[in-house]
């Protein structure tokens, strides 16, 4: 599993946070985290569609469908078999034309 993020991350507690789920996760799966610099919303997508390569797109963004933990968990296991890469947006960048939004 692959996480983009759009930006970089400088809160100490969120950088904590973020090395607590990366260990904890690790023994279910590897987890890798990509930060894409800041830029115009075009070269944002074209960076993260690079290192997303060829794996399945999850654009988490405030505008797309809000599910429940349950819910989510459903949408995890029935999507198994796919290499998953989860992309968070820096401030502005929802919407980005290229990604999409998880399927409803």
């Amino acid at each position: 599993m692959k996480v983009i993020v759009v930006g970089r991350t400088k809160e100490k507690y969120l950088l904590e946070g973020i090395s607590e789920y990366v260990k904890r996760l690790g023994g279910y799966t590897p987890l890798k985290i990509v930060e894409v610099k800041d830029s115009s919303k075009a070269e944002e997508e074209e960076k993260i569609l690079k290192a997303a390569g060829d794996d399945y797109v999850v654009a988490l963004d405030v505008g797309g469908k809000e599910l429940s933990s349950e819910e989510f968990a459903a949408f995890l296991k029935k999507n198994l078999d796919k290499k998953m890469v989860f992309v968070i947006g820096g401030e502005g960048s929802q919407g980005h034309q290229q990604l999409g939004y998880l399927p409803g």
